[in-house]
């Protein structure tokens, strides 16, 4: 808290078993002065007051001074702070310029001063102060009371321990007397009656019946005897002296007293009109004391009554004053807090509230633009099948020219097989003949061919075909960016099969040339030359189209690898494919059924492959015949690859900092695909694939081993 560390000064207003309740009116400044706070429960919340508990407060009493610092509080129920390191204070009175301390006791003793009641520190001369009780008498004046007064402490005065304190009457001296102040006697302020009793008590030969006689003997041997010891110990102390010095004076003049009552009761003792006298005289001055003493007790008790009255009634209002602020204080405290949960509930309710309009607006929002998008969805299919009904007629009425025509051509196609038939059988197995040389295509060259597109325009079709999800979409052009740079990529999953026939609509009019891998497959040219048949494989006459005057694309699939001689004819191909020598229309790739069949994890290069999962689009299947079917709104692409790049450098900017660590071979395929994959995929999307391939050509996995639908490098 912030009023931590200072030291503060305070008056008592009430107490409670071990508690005590202190009013902060000051506090002490760093160069030792006091000044009055003007907010006390501003620093100390609610009352103004701190708490005191402990022996210390279980003595204190309404109106006593306490110099102290303090600390939070932490009794449940009680003030924000308590008093710590307390220190008592009195109040100060500085008596010294009267003179000496005999005349000094009358005034305090038995005169009185009009002071209010409660401890004093008085000033008796420049060295010396005394702590004592003053109590309020019969006459407004208080006096020094009670057995105390045979033992008052005397201590040396100390300027520095006099407190001003500014107050609203004006500035009150207070007096701090440390527990290490120092003491310096003590003196006996009793009455004179009380103090010639303690001295004759301390005589031990004194008797009963000499008493009078000696009194004034023995309070001289008594003064004598005091003296004596000072003057042997040599000590200062102020009482003792004074003790001596008020033990003569009482001597002598008891024994003047003395010499005069004994001559006076000499004379009178025997005379009965004295005894008369003095009888009568004392029953008429018993009968008026006892009227006067009656009186006096009655108007004293009066007196004291109304005091005690006017002293409750100030701290009952006091009581009443605190409890009224802390009750308010409380009250404010619960009403503010009520507010701000009443405020929180209410915006709670409004926020509830408006989120549930919103959502059932947002419902019925989707319900009305599912129902819209149910009715455009339905005319667009009526439409489609009003169009393909008209184009089906069409069809039919060009049928029949179509039958003589594809008469000829079956005719003419035979003929071109049996010289390509001849042309294969003469080319012995094993000869330096190349198995994929150029032939008569066993493609019909009339075959049905699809809108011819580049790189851009196929990019643009495979980003529109609704058959692949967005997931598919993105492996169908690193798919295709693969096989262009000649990585004949590994396919394996669930939808292989569907994936590829999507492909080959995009890329090559929907032709495929696929060859199921057994296991007589087992180097490169058996992959174009069926082993003992001696006969083309639909990848040959796919390569010879390819090549032919009128070239077309077609997709080359190798099914069921892995139930081959994968590791030794794959190796092979990739690295022809790599160098240029495959047509660049055929566009290679490997299907897996098992990818992790002892084959494919044994291959021993790394190739490029693809999971092919979650790359088919929801409701696919209900638009696939329209799409895949052959009609007019069907998807039929003849993809035109070019030339294939020559110069790899522009692939430098793509690469960054994906190429390092990798070795030269890895760098020059990594540049090869990104030069592919730059006519279909933009500069951000195409950093992102050089990161990836990257990534994996450094950490090689076989095809099974990690799912994925992007493309991975393995092992």
């Amino acid at each position: 808290m912030a009023a931590e560390g200072r030291w503060f000064v305070g008056r008592g207003v009430r107490s409670r078993d071990t508690t005590a309740y202190i009013e902060v009116l000051a506090e002490r400044s760093a160069e030792g002065s006091y000044s009055l706070l003007a907010n006390p429960r501003k620093v100390f919340p609610k009352t103004g007051e701190v708490e005191l508990r402990g022996i210390a407060a279980a003595a204190t009493k309404p109106g006593d001074w306490f110099l102290f610092q303090v600390g939070p509080n932490d009794r449940r129920g009680g003030t924000a702070a308590k008093a710590i390191h307390p220190q008592g204070l009195t109040r100060y009175c500085d008596l010294s310029h009267i003179g000496s301390l005999e005349a000094i006791r009358p005034l305090l003793v038995e005169l009185g001063l009009a002071r209010s009641e409660g401890t004093w520190t008085i000033r008796l001369d420049a060295k010396t102060v005394a702590n004592m009780t003053l109590a309020r008498g019969v006459d407004g004046l208080v006096r020094a009371q009670g057995k105390d007064l045979a033992q008052v402490p005397l201590f040396e005065f100390n300027e520095e321990a006099i407190l001003t304190i500014p107050t609203e009457g004006g500035d009150t001296k207070l007096y701090n007397i440390s527990a290490n102040a120092t003491n310096i006697g003590r003196i006996d302020w009793s009455s004179d009656a009380n103090y010639v009793r303690r001295i004759v008590q301390a005589l031990p030969e004194a008797a009963e019946g000499s008493m009078l006689a000696s009194l004034s003997h023995w309070l001289k041997r008594y003064s004598d005897d005091m003296h004596a010891r000072l003057s042997v110990l040599g000590t200062s102390d102020v009482g003792a002296a004074y003790n001596v010095l008020r033990a003569k004076s009482l001597a002598s003049r008891l024994a003047e007293e003395r010499r005069v009552l004994q001559d006076y009761f000499d004379a009178v003792r025997t005379d009965p009109d004295v005894k008369s006298l003095i009888k009568r005289a004392i029953d008429e001055f018993v009968a008026r004391e006892r009227e006067v003493l009656l009186v006096r007790a009655q108007t004293e008790l009066e007196q004291e009554i109304s005091r005690e009255r006017a002293q409750r009634q100030a701290e009952l209002t006091r009581a009443m004053e605190n409890l009224k602020a802390e009750m308010e204080a409380i009250l404010a405290e619960h009403i503010s807090l009520r507010e701000r949960e009443i405020d929180a509930a209410l915006r709670e309710r409004e926020h509830r509230g408006i989120r549930a309009i919103d959502e059932a607006l947002a419902r019925r929002k989707a319900e009305l633009e599912s129902e819209i998008k149910e009715l455009e969805d339905r005319g667009t299919s009526l439409a489609a099948e009003l169009a393909d009904a008209d184009a089906r007629s069409q069809a039919l009425k060009t049928s029949i020219d179509k039958m003589v025509f594809e008469e000829q051509q079956a005719l003419e196609r035979i003929d071109r097989l049996e010289k390509a038939e001849t042309a294969l059988e003469a080319t012995p197995r094993g000869g330096h003949a190349s198995p994929i040389c150029p032939v008569s295509p066993s493609v019909p060259s009339l075959a049905r061919r699809g809108t011819s597109v580049n790189a851009q325009a196929l990019a643009a079709a495979v980003e529109s075909c609704p058959l692949l999800s967005e997931t598919g979409k993105a492996v169908m052009i690193r798919f295709l960016a693969a096989m262009l740079a000649g990585e004949a990529p590994i396919l394996h999953g669930p939808q292989v099969d569907d994936f590829l026939e999507i492909a080959a609509a995009l890329v090559s009019s929907g032709r495929s040339a696929r060859i199921e891998a057994d296991p007589t497959i087992i180097s490169f040219d058996d992959l174009w030359i069926r082993p003992g048949a001696m006969t083309g494989t639909p990848l040959r006459s796919a390569a010879a189209a390819a090549v032919s005057a009128n070239p077309m694309t077609t997709l080359g699939i190798i099914g069921r690898a892995d139930q081959s001689g994968l590791r030794f004819w794959y190796p092979d191909l990739v690295s022809r494919a790599r160098r240029g020598e495959i047509p660049r229309r055929l566009l290679l790739c490997v299907a897996l059924e098992d990818p992790n069949s002892e084959e494919a994890m044994a291959a021993p290069v790394r190739a490029c492959s693809f999971e092919i999962s979650s790359v088919i689009a929801d409701g696919a299947a209900l638009t696939a015949p329209v799409l895949l079917g052959g009609g007019v709104r069907g998807i039929c692409n003849e993809f035109d690859p070019g030339e294939p790049p020559e110069d790899l450098s522009g692939a430098v900017g793509f690469l960054g900092v994906a190429a390092a660590g990798l070795g030269v071979a890895d760098a020059k395929r990594l540049a090869r695909i990104c030069i592919e994959a730059s006519a279909f995929i933009g500069d951000r999307q195409l950093s992102n694939l050089a990161a990836d391939i990257a990534a994996m050509m450094r950490n090689p996995r076989p095809p099974g081993s990690e799912a994925s639908s992007g493309l991975k490098i393995v092992k």
